[in-house]
Protein backbone atom coordinates (compact mmCIF):
# COMPACT_ATOMS: atom_id res chain seq x y z
CA UNK A 1 0.00 0.00 0.00
CA UNK A 2 1.21 3.89 -0.36
CA UNK A 3 3.26 5.63 1.78
CA UNK A 4 2.03 8.79 2.25
CA UNK A 5 2.42 12.45 3.58
CA UNK A 6 1.52 12.73 7.25
CA UNK A 7 -1.13 15.53 7.01
CA UNK A 8 -2.61 13.35 4.35
CA UNK A 9 -2.53 9.93 6.19
CA UNK A 10 -4.10 11.90 9.74
CA UNK A 11 -6.86 13.18 6.96
CA UNK A 12 -7.99 9.84 5.12
CA UNK A 13 -7.82 7.92 8.62
CA UNK A 14 -10.04 8.49 11.49
CA UNK A 15 -9.13 8.91 15.17
CA UNK A 16 -8.94 5.68 16.90
CA UNK A 17 -8.98 3.28 13.44
CA UNK A 18 -5.18 4.44 12.84
CA UNK A 19 -2.13 2.61 14.51
CA UNK A 20 1.12 4.29 15.75
CA UNK A 21 4.23 2.93 16.47
CA UNK A 22 6.72 5.63 18.26
CA UNK A 23 10.50 5.25 18.22
CA UNK A 24 12.13 7.51 20.93
CA UNK A 25 15.63 9.15 19.68
CA UNK A 26 17.49 9.82 22.60
CA UNK A 27 20.03 12.63 21.73
CA UNK A 28 22.53 14.59 23.83
CA UNK A 29 21.03 18.20 24.98
CA UNK A 30 23.55 20.06 23.18
CA UNK A 31 23.05 18.00 19.76
CA UNK A 32 21.02 19.57 17.07
CA UNK A 33 17.22 18.17 16.86
CA UNK A 34 17.48 18.25 13.09
CA UNK A 35 20.67 16.45 13.12
CA UNK A 36 22.06 14.45 9.87
CA UNK A 37 21.51 11.18 12.63
CA UNK A 38 17.85 11.46 13.51
CA UNK A 39 17.25 12.01 9.79
CA UNK A 40 19.78 8.42 8.77
CA UNK A 41 17.23 7.11 11.52
CA UNK A 42 14.03 8.37 9.43
CA UNK A 43 15.26 7.02 6.86
CA UNK A 44 16.27 3.41 8.14
CA UNK A 45 13.10 3.19 10.22
CA UNK A 46 10.84 3.84 6.33
CA UNK A 47 13.26 1.38 4.47
CA UNK A 48 12.69 -1.74 7.22
CA UNK A 49 8.71 -0.13 6.86
CA UNK A 50 8.84 -0.82 3.52
CA UNK A 51 10.47 -3.99 3.35
CA UNK A 52 8.02 -5.32 5.84
CA UNK A 53 5.54 -4.60 2.75
CA UNK A 54 2.56 -3.20 5.08
CA UNK A 55 -1.12 -4.31 3.52
CA UNK A 56 -2.33 -0.56 4.03
CA UNK A 57 -1.73 2.75 3.89
CA UNK A 58 0.75 3.97 6.22
CA UNK A 59 3.13 7.40 7.19
CA UNK A 60 6.26 8.00 9.05
CA UNK A 61 7.21 11.58 10.23
CA UNK A 62 9.87 13.23 12.87
CA UNK A 63 8.20 14.74 16.16
CA UNK A 64 9.92 17.44 18.03
CA UNK A 65 8.02 18.62 20.88
CA UNK A 66 9.41 18.67 24.81
CA UNK A 67 11.95 16.25 25.45
CA UNK A 68 14.14 14.20 22.97
CA UNK A 69 12.51 13.89 19.05
CA UNK A 70 10.32 10.83 17.81
CA UNK A 71 9.89 9.31 14.88
CA UNK A 72 6.16 8.05 14.64
CA UNK A 73 4.77 5.42 12.06
CA UNK A 74 1.73 5.43 11.38
CA UNK A 75 -0.33 2.47 10.35
CA UNK A 76 -4.09 1.85 8.54
CA UNK A 77 -3.74 -1.29 10.00
CA UNK A 78 -3.02 -2.82 12.96
CA UNK A 79 -1.33 -5.95 11.68
CA UNK A 80 1.23 -3.92 9.78
CA UNK A 81 1.80 -1.64 13.17
CA UNK A 82 1.92 -5.25 15.20
CA UNK A 83 4.92 -6.56 12.47
CA UNK A 84 7.11 -3.20 12.93
CA UNK A 85 6.86 -3.31 16.73
CA UNK A 86 7.87 -7.11 16.74
CA UNK A 87 10.39 -6.47 14.31
CA UNK A 88 11.87 -3.23 16.28
CA UNK A 89 10.56 -4.62 19.91
CA UNK A 90 8.09 -2.44 20.25
CA UNK A 91 6.11 -2.64 23.94
CA UNK A 92 2.39 -1.66 24.26
CA UNK A 93 2.24 2.26 25.91
CA UNK A 94 -0.24 4.64 26.49
CA UNK A 95 1.34 7.71 25.54
CA UNK A 96 0.57 11.53 26.07
CA UNK A 97 -1.71 11.92 29.49
CA UNK A 98 -2.90 15.39 27.59
CA UNK A 99 -5.84 13.86 25.21
CA UNK A 100 -5.37 17.21 23.27
CA UNK A 101 -1.39 16.18 22.14
CA UNK A 102 -1.60 14.90 18.31
CA UNK A 103 -0.18 11.70 19.57
CA UNK A 104 -2.58 10.79 22.82
CA UNK A 105 -3.46 7.18 22.60
CA UNK A 106 -7.00 8.50 22.65
CA UNK A 107 -6.46 9.36 18.56
CA UNK A 108 -4.82 6.09 17.73
CA UNK A 109 -6.32 2.28 17.79
CA UNK A 110 -3.18 1.06 19.56
CA UNK A 111 0.10 2.63 20.23
CA UNK A 112 3.42 0.70 20.40
CA UNK A 113 6.73 2.07 22.11
CA UNK A 114 10.23 1.31 21.75
CA UNK A 115 13.75 3.24 22.00
CA UNK A 116 15.57 3.86 18.63
CA UNK A 117 19.21 3.85 20.28
CA UNK A 118 22.29 3.43 18.67
CA UNK A 119 22.34 -0.06 18.84
CA UNK A 120 18.66 -0.81 17.70
CA UNK A 121 19.69 1.30 14.45
CA UNK A 122 22.59 -0.68 14.02
CA UNK A 123 20.68 -3.70 13.90
CA UNK A 124 17.86 -2.34 11.90
CA UNK A 125 20.94 -1.02 9.12
CA UNK A 126 22.52 -4.34 9.16
CA UNK A 127 18.65 -6.39 8.54
CA UNK A 128 18.20 -3.92 5.58
CA UNK A 129 22.07 -4.91 4.37
CA UNK A 130 21.58 -8.55 4.83
CA UNK A 131 17.94 -8.33 3.83
CA UNK A 132 17.14 -10.61 7.40
CA UNK A 133 15.49 -10.02 10.54
CA UNK A 134 16.39 -7.91 13.11
CA UNK A 135 18.48 -9.55 15.82
CA UNK A 136 17.29 -10.44 19.35
CA UNK A 137 20.51 -9.08 21.14
CA UNK A 138 21.39 -6.00 19.34
CA UNK A 139 18.12 -4.67 19.96
CA UNK A 140 18.87 -5.32 23.46
CA UNK A 141 16.39 -3.40 25.97
CA UNK A 142 15.49 -0.73 23.55
CA UNK A 143 11.15 -1.32 23.82
CA UNK A 144 11.74 0.36 27.75
CA UNK A 145 10.64 3.86 27.82
CA UNK A 146 13.34 6.39 29.10
CA UNK A 147 12.96 8.82 31.97
CA UNK A 148 9.10 8.90 33.99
Amino acid sequence: MPKMAWSTFLKSHPAGHRHLVVAGVPIDTDEDLGSRHLQTLHGRLSKLVSRLAPEGAYSITIVRQAGAPEIHAAFEKSRDANRLAGAVGARADNGPSDTNAPEASSRWGSRQFFVLDEATGAAIAASLATDRELNQRARGTSARRAGP
